[in-house]
């Protein structure tokens, strides 16, 4: 019933977003059309207004679980969450926990740990009287995108987090997998544990 009518409310919104480029007073902007289909999939979900939060970047959230006894965590730590990734009105286009497995990013830099590898690596930041000099032995494979980064400095422990974003928070004017260029996504998050820290890090090098 969903699909159905998430296919009718899109067919509506392109034709209003054609419509509106064809008459040069109203002309959208790029911004406008990802702001229109993800105000179209809330309205579609009857997800009501006042539980969705909108910070000043553009992201847009709202919480699933929430925790309101914890405090959000803390820069450098490393957060285990797992997640799936979503087209608006379209296919899963990645997902840790149908793959059954945990994502490990660093809080601040939004790095993605993925262990202990033996080669040393230039600190990524001066906390705790460490220098540019200090090395350390943590692998880093990629970095998450910015609407991610920002919403891993809202999050607690324990929580789960339903997040939208406009294609400048996540992929820009790039494709990455099966997301177009210019697309805005959305993502279900969920917070597990603190896996390890840039001190703990340290200490176990060679």
């Amino acid at each position: 019933m969903h699909k159905k009518l998430s296919v009718i409310l899109v067919m509506g919104l392109l034709a209003l977003v054609w419509a509106c480029e064809e008459t040069p007073s109203v002309a959208l902007t790029q911004a406008d059309r990802e702001e229109l289909i993800i105000s179209a999939y809330l309205e579609d979900q009857g997800i009501d207004p006042a539980e969705v939060i909108t910070t000043s970047s553009g992201l847009r959230y709202r919480y699933l679980i929430q925790n309101t006894e914890g405090d959000t965590i803390q820069d450098s730590l490393i957060l285990a969450l797992g997640y799936t990734g979503k087209l608006f009105y379209g296919d899963i286009f990645d997902s840790s926990i149908l793959r059954e497995d945990t994502l490990d990013v660093q809080v601040g830099t939004g790095f993605i740990y993925d262990g202990m590898e033996g080669t040393r690596f230039s600190a990524l930041d001066t906390t705790n009287g460490r220098t540019e000099d200090t090395v350390m032995c943590a692998r880093f494979t990629g970095q998450v995108i910015q609407g991610w980064r920002e919403t891993l400095s809202i999050v607690k422990l324990n929580e789960k987090i339903e997040i939208y974003l406009p294609s400048s928070l996540a992929y820009g004017t790039t494709s990455s997998g099966i997301i177009p260029p210019n697309t805005p996504i959305m993502f279900e998050i969920e917070t597990y544990s603190i896996t390890d820290s840039l001190t703990d890090m340290d200490n176990r090098c060679n």
